[in-house]
């Protein structure tokens, strides 16, 4: 029997031959998208502008482009291709045979229902993401800030992250894939480091929702709703 938490990565189109990334690669290019994020926060700090405001929606903006940039650069140096739809997992050229539908929808609820377990654990260590003031002093936000930060940051947000770890790098991670791009996503927002052991289920659950459709759009749309819910509860 095989170990259910390894998820045979497979192609999210038959068309596709995805290359075997190094977890070492991996790493750095989390760090390098990461650390960018840890300068515009610093930067957005520095000139007063704190959670929420245009000023940090802005810094957001900045640093969700720059971690598009860094996905079209890996894919270019290690690749020689450009991000495309197919090419970063938001298009599937055809569905799964029966028994791999099957196979994988067995494997997907044991790796869901880890996910949903580690919740409660990982909230205790360090400071909760569903915690408000993990990002400073709870303020409310007014209808055109909420407008943006729901119709522009965390659509930009959603896009640059799922592409970036759950389209680029968990297909190529192998068969640990979802689990490995789960930390490296949690790892990433080194700008709110206290958070990070908290977003370790949410990502599990991204990567595994991601695995079994095969294709990011359904862990998009998961990813947007959980950011715009928090938002509109926390700061309306």
């Amino acid at each position: 029997m095989t170990w259910p938490f390894r998820f045979p990565p497979g192609p999210f189109t038959s068309s596709l031959d995805y290359p075997r990334y190094p977890l070492g690669r991996a790493i750095a290019l989390t760090a390098v998208a990461g650390l960018v994020g840890v300068c515009t926060t610093a930067i957005a700090s520095a000139l007063g502008w704190g959670f929420p405001s245009f000023g940090y929606l802005f810094e957001t903006v900045v640093w969700k482009l720059a971690t598009i940039g860094i996905l079209a650069w890996g894919l270019q140096v290690f690749e020689h291709r450009r991000p495309t739809l197919a090419v970063v997992g938001y298009r599937q050229s055809e569905s799964w045979p029966v028994g791999e539908a099957r196979r994988r929808s067995g494997k997907a609820m044991v790796g869901l229902g880890v996910g949903f377990i580690l919740f409660v654990p990982f909230s205790f260590l360090g400071t909760s993401a569903g915690n408000p003031s993990a990002y400073g002093p709870v303020r409310h936000a007014s209808l055109a800030l909420v407008l943006a930060q729901l119709l522009v940051c965390y659509p930009l947000t959603v896009v640059a992250e799922e592409t970036f770890f759950r389209g680029w790098l968990q297909p190529r991670l192998g068969p640990w894939g979802p689990i490995s791009s789960a930390l490296l996503w949690s790892g990433y927002h080194l700008e709110q480091w206290r958070t990070i052991p908290s977003l370790i289920p949410l990502g599990i659950i991204l990567g595994v929702v991601c695995w079994w459709t095969g294709n990011v759009r359904t862990s998009s749309v998961l990813h947007y709703l959980s950011n715009a819910i928090f938002f509109i509860a926390s700061y309306t």
